[in-house]
């Protein structure tokens, strides 16, 4: 049995331990088709998530660029109250490094790019949530004409481009603690590769990490909640040998949180770098950037 059908069968076996030990015919299933926003809680200091929005590097003219989605396309509530769920829906998502400008024109280096599936299982508690959620996700990255000298007909500081892709499972536990309008997400999770290239990175990675915001502090702006937030990523993955990658995120979102709205933050990058064809270098970065929640 692969990874992916592993994981799968882990996840049901965790979903069942969840629920509570009542009569099926007291609380049927039901099913909702387009349920709405998706229920796993944001992670936002993590680049393998979905987001759309632009970073940009204090101490150079680089920039990184996201763009992508997560839509949860089916619900199975388990309990006729809908305090305990079950999502199945799809992530598509690719963030660039953009080096420059020059002549109007974004000068796209590198891209990785993302597409999978999901399924999410949510207990609602009275002020707390559990969660845990499968990924199964390719990951492709690609060196772009950005990174190609037109005037020397080469590609730059001697780097080509390597077929890079990762298959992979991933599955994340958390908790969720809820209280008026603030909350507190931690989380932990390991991810494992079926297939990998090169051969050379590693096949597991770990991650764990906590996001908070509240919007008690201030009241409104322009008639909209303000909500201040920030999150820390650690991931542990490498190449030949591990190594631990930290994100950290600050900042504020107008809008609700789990709705539309517009995120400003300042960021901080300290590791292996974010982008899958630079897996061989160690960054060390501050970025100003925002986030559009649609």
């Amino acid at each position: 049995m692969n990874m992916p059908k592993r994981s799968l069968a882990y996840l049901v076996l965790l979903c069942v331990s969840f629920m509570r030990a009542e009569d099926p015919a007291d609380h049927p299933s039901a099913f909702t088709f387009l349920p709405g926003r998706t229920i796993f809680p944001e992670i936002p200091a993590s680049y393998e998530e979905p987001r759309v929005g632009l970073t940009k590097d204090i101490n150079s003219a680089h920039m990184k660029l996201d763009i992508g989605s997560a839509m949860d396309f089916v619900q199975i509530s388990l309990r006729a109250d809908s305090t305990q769920n079950l999502r199945f829906g799809a992530d598509l998502f690719a963030y660039a490094l953009v080096t420059s400008y020059e002549g109007l024109r974004l000068q796209v280096d590198a891209l990785d790019g993302y597409f999978g599936g999901h399924v999410v299982y949510r207990m609602q508690l009275p002020q707390s949530a559990l969660l845990l959620r499968l990924r199964v996700l390719h990951l492709s990255s690609h060196l772009l004409d950005g990174h190609f000298d037109l005037s020397n007909g080469v590609w730059r500081d001697g780097r080509f481009p390597n077929p890079l892709s990762r298959d992979y499972g991933e599955i994340t536990a958390g908790y969720l603690w809820q209280r008026n309008s603030s909350e507190v997400f931690l989380y932990a999770g390991f991810s494992q590769a079926t297939l990998i290239r090169p051969p050379t990175m590693k096949r597991l990675n770990t991650m764990c990490g906590v996001a908070a915001h509240t919007g008690d502090w201030v009241g409104s702006f322009a008639g909209s909640p303000v909500h201040f937030y920030a999150a820390d990523h650690f991931r542990v993955w490498g190449l030949e040998t591990l190594s631990g990658t930290n994100m950290l995120e600050v900042g504020v979102k107008f809008g609700e949180w789990n709705g539309a709205g517009i995120r400003i933050f300042i960021s901080h990058h300290s590791g292996l770098e974010v982008y899958t064809q630079y897996f061989d270098m160690k960054s060390d970065d501050w970025g100003l950037g925002f986030g559009l929640e649609p």
